[in-house]
């Protein structure tokens, strides 16, 4: 990342709820479709992305440590510039990890660094400006429930690009750090909903949670036992298609207690899981009988392909 006039710097200090396994959990993205599955969680601006390479891998005693080479395209300008601010991509490496203090508190970290790549070159016939960021996330369990939170960035635009516009869409991308504990929860969910051991209890029409009996019952979706409104929360889960590897999302409705018990399970555990199983992607394959209502997230398919078109 080379010195610039134009360097806008961000910082950003406080709390957000969640727990410290959830949040690494969420920022582990070692392939191009978890690093979209992230994306679509985090809203994070993102309109295409890709990983370049592989340098240091996760193992399942380090589950969430990991060193990559990424390309994304942002796309973080608000709706009404994007007509004549043209969209801003990236080449950095990203570490991810967790590091424990003399005293044994876990330190979990983020870095993102642009470098500069001769044979990945400018995507410049797609009006797409190569701009340089540098990130640094770290965190820790502040207490049960709350995670302290320091994100710091610095972005160089490039081009003709007035700070007004560039530094709110660097504060925006920043603060999408903030939703990452809601990626891991999300992720866990995914988790649940391919693993579940279906036992239907014989409750009739009450609901399975609050033995109330339930006028309209709905089906969880892990457990399949009705329930009432009352006991049942609706989330939006990302899955991959298994032809065509592009996001979408799905409202699901489930119970509160297996929602409970997805949010309880270890993130870690689930994430040394991911990496033994045949299939790495299985918790996230959409099945074939998708819903009518299923909302595509993944980016357009007339962007530009991260191996085809860089090098060379």
């Amino acid at each position: 990342m080379t010195a610039s006039t134009k360097l806008h710097g961000v910082l950003a200090i406080g709390t957000i709820d969640g727990e410290f396994n959830d949040m690494a959990f969420g920022l582990i993205n070692g392939n191009t479709e978890m690093l979209k599955i992230k994306s679509s969680y985090t809203n994070d601006k993102i309109a295409d992305a890709k990983v370049l390479a592989t340098i240091v891998e996760p193992t399942p005693t380090e589950p969430v440590r990991g060193t990559y080479l990424k390309w994304g395209v942002s796309i973080g300008v608000p709706v009404l510039l994007r007509t004549i601010v043209r969209p801003r991509d990236f080449v950095y490496l990203e570490s991810i990890g967790i590091l424990k203090t003399e005293s044994g508190e876990r330190i979990g970290f983020s870095l993102m660094h642009s470098i500069q790549i001769p044979t990945i070159r400018e995507l410049s016939e797609y009006q797409i400006v190569r701009a340089n960021a540098s990130i640094c996330v770290l965190f820790r369990q502040k207490s049960s429930g709350k995670i302290e939170l320091y994100v710091k960035g610095f972005v160089d635009a490039m081009g003709d690009i007035h700070h007004c516009v560039a530094v709110p869409a660097t504060a925006d991308a920043l603060m999408s750090y903030s939703k990452v504990v809601h990626c891991g929860q999300m992720k866990k969910l995914n988790w649940l909903l391919k693993t579940r051991k279906t036992v239907i209890l014989d409750h009739g029409s009450d609901c399975v949670v609050c033995m109330n009996a339930a006028s309209r019952p709905k089906s969880c979706q892990v457990c399949s036992n009705n329930m009432c409104s009352r006991c049942s929360v609706t989330k939006k889960l990302s899955f991959l298609s298994p032809t065509t590897r592009r996001v979408s999302q799905r409202s699901m409705i489930f119970c509160v207690r297996c929602l409970l018990a997805a949010f309880k399970a270890d993130a870690l555990e689930i994430a040394a899981e991911e990496l033994v199983r045949q299939n790495p992607f299985d918790f996230y394959e959409a099945s074939t009988n998708s819903t009518p209502s299923s909302k595509i997230v993944s980016p357009s398919s007339t962007n530009p392909d991260a191996t085809s078109e860089f090098f060379g």
